[in-house]
């Protein structure tokens, strides 16, 4: 019941999303402005650019996530600055730069909700490459600013997550809460590093410590990282409450 009901949800927001950029342009591909009838990015742009990626490819620093360029672990600059790596791998699909930065804009900014199912399907195929079929852990969303869903009708990554859930299946645990509004955007590079307190452990969280159900390894699912500030926080929250693994999966990384 419960799954039906959030693909009708879903479903519903997808098709309002469309028929407003149907009505006022968006009706070229973001990345080569081919004509597109029912999505921002054309079928050769979706299978080479957005689902033709391979994990086994390109190894991550494992506190930031970037592309280690002859390093090993972790990268020179978390090194010299003395980050932690307090999550135990990190895996993004995209570059934030060039065409990447606007198909990001459109689903995060201008609601694209047409883009989400794209997106699970893009971190059901990353999950699939680095976990195998079956062991693949529970999921936990980076969770929304306080209120964002009611006044806005949804979060990207919330959606993100219960697409996975409802279209391949996965186990997702909303663990985390966010305690701060602010905004990290408005926040130069060093301020996003340099902030703490804005997450803490959910009641859900909570209830499972006290059944002893917490589960030994989870994947953090985020968007977006710039600094790693975020996912580090989760990480840290989430292993302070006993998960014992906490790896990071996130679409899109400014590098």
């Amino acid at each position: 019941m419960a799954r039906g009901a959030g693909l009708v949800s879903f479903r519903a927001g997808a098709l309002l999303s469309r028929m407003f950029s149907l009505c006022f342009g968006g009706t070229e591909c973001i990345c080569c402005g081919r004509p597109v009838s029912s999505s921002p990015l054309c079928g050769d742009c979706i299978g080479k650019l957005i689902l033709g990626f391979s994990v086994a490819n390109e190894t991550r620093c494992s506190v930031c996530g970037k592309v280690l360029l002859g390093e090993v672990g972790t990268c020179m600059q978390c090194r010299e600055e003395g980050r932690s790596p307090l999550v135990d791998g990190s895996f993004s699909l995209y570059p934030y730069r060039m065409w990447y930065r606007n198909l990001l804009f459109s689903w995060k900014t201008e609601g694209e909700r047409s883009l989400s199912p794209l997106f699970a399907r893009a971190v059901h195929r990353a999950l699939e490459q680095l976990y195998g079929r079956e062991k693949v852990p529970c999921l936990v969303p980076v969770p929304p600013r306080p209120g964002k869903i009611r006044r806005t009708g949804w979060d990207q990554v919330d959606e993100l997550c219960r697409l996975l859930s409802l279209l391949f299946g996965y186990r997702v645990e909303r663990l985390l809460v966010r305690l701060s509004g602010e905004q990290q955007k408005k926040k130069d590079f060093g301020g996003r590093r340099a902030t703490r307190g804005n997450y803490g452990p959910s009641r859900q969280f909570t209830g499972m410590k006290r059944r002893d159900t917490i589960p030994s390894e989870v994947v953090l699912i985020d968007d977006l990282i710039t600094s790693g500030s975020t996912v580090g926080e989760c990480a840290d929250i989430l292993k302070r409450g006993f998960v014992e693994k906490v790896k990071v999966l996130s679409l899109f990384i400014v590098d």
